[in-house]
C-alpha cells in the first residue's frame, strides 16, 4: 500500500532510514516475517526513538529511565556552567525550570527499582551540585529549605496531573478508555494508584 502511494503521489521510501519493532508478550515465541519496501528489507529493532522515547520490544521503561538519567545530567552541566553564581533564588527557578521535566514520566511502569533509585540519586547530586550543598547533607531538608520538590514529590504530582487529564478529558475516545472498568486491572493504573497512595 505504501509504494503504491508513493507511485501514485511521487514519493520515495527510504528503507535504510525505516525501522520496525515487534512487541511480542513474554508467551508468545513464533516467527515474525520479514517487512520490506520496494523488495527492500526493512531492519527490524530491539528499540527505537519515538516522538522522543525510546520504545523498547520487551515493552521496559528502563532504557528511557537511563536516558533520563544521562540528559538531567547534561542539562545540570549547562545551567552550572552559564548560572554557577546566581542567587538562591534563581537558582531554585532555573533547576525547576531545567531539571525538573521529565518527558512522559507518568507512563513508566515496568521498571527496576535500581533504575528509578538512580534517576533519583541524580537529581538530588544536581540539586547538590547546583546550591553547593555537602554529599552527605540531608536531601528532604535542602529541597524543603529551597521550596523545590523532591523526586518522589515530583513523580506524584506528575501522575496526578495525568490521571485529572485522561479522567476529565472531553475527547470521546479517551473518556471511552478512561471509563472502561478493565482499567482499574491495568498494570498502568496500578502503578499510578500505588504512586499516590500510602498502603498500611
Amino acid at each position: 500500500v505504501c509504494v503504491l502511494y508513493g507511485v501514485q503521489n511521487d514519493i520515495v521510501f527510504n528503507p535504510l532510514k525505516s525501522q520496525y519493532v515487534v512487541f511480542e508478550p513474554p508467551s508468545y515465541r513464533t516467527p515474525i516475517p520479514s517487512v520490506f519496501i520496494n523488495n527492500d528489507i526493512v531492519p527490524r529493532v530491539n528499540a527505537a526513538k519515538y516522538l522522543g522515547v525510546l520504545l523498547t520490544s520487551n515493552m521496559s521503561d528502563n532504557d528511557e529511565i537511563l536516558k533520563q538519567v544521562r540528559g538531567l545530567y547534561a542539562r545540570c552541566n549547562t545551567v552550572l556552567r552559564k548560572f554557577r553564581n546566581c542567587s538562591m533564588p534563581v537558582k531554585a527557578k532555573l533547576f525547576q525550570s531545567f531539571c525538573t521535566n521529565f518527558y512522559c514520566m507518568p507512563l513508566w511502569c515496568r521498571f527496576n527499582q535500581n533504575v528509578v533509585q538512580r534517576l533519583k540519586v541524580a537529581y538530588n547530586n544536581v540539586f547538590r551540585s547546583l546550591f553547593t550543598y555537602d554529599r552527605r547533607s540531608s536531601a528532604s531538608q535542602m529541597f524543603v529549605f529551597n521550596n523545590v520538590p523532591n523526586f518522589s514529590v515530583l513523580l506524584r504530582k506528575s501522575v496526578f496531573s495525568f490521571m485529572n487529564r485522561i479522567f476529565n478529558s472531553s475527547n470521546e475516545l479517551v473518556f471511552t478508555l478512561a471509563s472502561n472498568s478493565r482499567i482499574l486491572t491495568n498494570e498502568l493504573f496500578n502503578h499510578w494508584w500505588n504512586s499516590l497512595y500510602m498502603h498500611v
